[in-house]
């Protein structure tokens, strides 16, 4: 494996650009570590599940599931990524992906997108050419 790049990902961005260039073709791992905040609800890069949360806040977030970037079901807030303006990709903590198309990796929590601004904390993101 050879280390292409790290970066530490604000979750407060809608997408964070990152200035890892990924290319067509070929494959890469991505390794991530850290905690971040959905407003009070701290997770690391695989995510929380609506589930574990109270009764009241849970239909809540049911109620917006397709308004993320990717649907997950109950599964929020994991780290999901995307080339260009492609289709989102999940990275989580640790994960493959070959791209299609050449371009910089750009980097979010699978949030709503007018939801960022209760956002805080980071992960650092680790890419592999493999």
């Amino acid at each position: 494996m050879i280390k292409i790049g790290e970066c530490f990902i604000d979750p407060k961005e809608i997408w964070f650009k990152t200035d890892i260039h990924l290319e067509a073709g070929k494959t890469y791992r991505f390794l991530t570590v850290g905690k971040w905040k959905d407003l009070d609800i701290e997770c690391g890069p695989d995510s929380y599940d609506v589930k574990t949360l109270d009764l009241i806040r849970q239909p809540v977030f049911r109620q917006f599931e397709s308004f993320r970037p990717l649907d997950t079901g109950d599964i929020w807030f994991s780290l999901i990524g995307k080339i260009n303006d492609l289709t989102p990709f999940q990275i989580g903590s640790e994960s493959t992906f070959t791209p299609t198309e050449s371009g910089y990796l750009v980097c979010a929590p699978n949030d709503l997108p007018l939801m960022h601004w209760n956002n805080s904390g980071s992960l650092k993101i680790e890419v592999f050419e493999i």
